[in-house]
């Protein structure tokens, strides 16, 4: 699940609960998301998929240095997921191919992350005459 919206729903065991909280500081804006398991522990299946989730996100982490490039974090997920799905059945074929045609599209739509600054998504060129620029709140 990417986004509930309706907020209308009764939890119940064997849910899961999506959590996307943000604050603001000092004009600067940010986000996180986190899934817990409503009775406490996950399924044999919500296990396997967090797990894989956690294996992306710690790849992605391991990739952030000083001089990498700034989409290493999100090709570092899409293999790590892209393999995960395959292990558990649900793609299959060569690893490269699957990353070639973006078949991990269907349970992995997203990015491993998003611009965060004045606003929790900015995005846009932050250069002004060629020269980049700093953003001040």
């Amino acid at each position: 699940m990417l986004h509930y919206v309706e907020n209308r729903d009764v939890l119940h065991a064997g849910d899961l609960l999506l959590l996307d909280a943000g604050c603001e500081s000092e004009g600067y804006a940010s986000d996180i998301t986190r899934t817990y398991p409503v009775s406490g522990q996950f399924t044999a299946e919500q296990r396997a998929i967090y797990d894989l989730v956690l294996a992306a996100q710690e790849a992605a982490i391991a990739t952030c240095r000083t001089g990498r490039h700034w989409n290493e974090p999100h090709e570092a997920t899409v293999r790590v997921i892209t393999q995960g799905l395959i292990r558990l059945g649900l793609l299959k074929g060569p690893l490269r191919e699957l990353i070639r045609d973006r078949a991990y599209e269907t349970f992995y739509m997203h990015r491993a992350g998003h611009w965060l600054g004045l606003d929790v998504h900015d995005v846009g060129s932050y250069k002004v005459d060629g020269a980049w620029r700093e953003l001040e709140p």
